[in-house]
This record gives structure tokens, sequence and C-alpha cells, in this order.
């Protein structure tokens, strides 16, 4: 599964309002194609969404190992990731 995939696939998981209307504006605009920096890290074609996902797969990381289940933050790290 490439990025695009693996970001829509998560999202499709979030359970709150609005959230299709984010994806559709995901996918309609340059998010999937742009760098994360114009001369930094990830200042490629799809950097920014390989830094986001990067972003998520540590948060989901932390959320596992260091938060307990009734203080959850597993949609916000969907999203703001």
């Amino acid at each position: 599964m490439n990025t695009k995939e693996t970001i829509l696939d998560i999202l499709s998981t979030v359970e709150r309002e609005g959230i299709s209307e984010m994806i559709s504006y995901l996918e309609k605009s340059t998010f999937f194609q742009d760098p994360a920096s114009s001369h930094m890290h990830n200042c490629y074609e799809g950097g920014l969404a390989d830094h986001s996902l990067n972003v998520y797969r540590i948060m989901e990381n932390y959320e596992k190992n260091f938060l307990t289940k009734c203080n959850s933050l597993s949609d916000s790290i969907k999203i703001v990731s």
C-alpha cells in the first residue's frame, strides 16, 4: 500500500462529522504531491504525505505506550498528523 492509500485508509476509520469532506479535500488538493519543505526534510514530491504519515506513526506509538484507553486520542491523532 502506498502512502496515499495508507493515509486515506487511516482517515476512513475516523468517526467524526466532516471527515468525508476532509478526505475529499485532500484528494482534490496537491497534498499527496507536495514536498514537506522546499529544501530541508522530505523535500521531494510526496514528501508532505510521507512526513504526515511518519508523524501519525510516532503519535500512534506514543498513544499505545503512554496513554490509557480512558484518554485515547486515536481520532485526534489521525486528523492532526
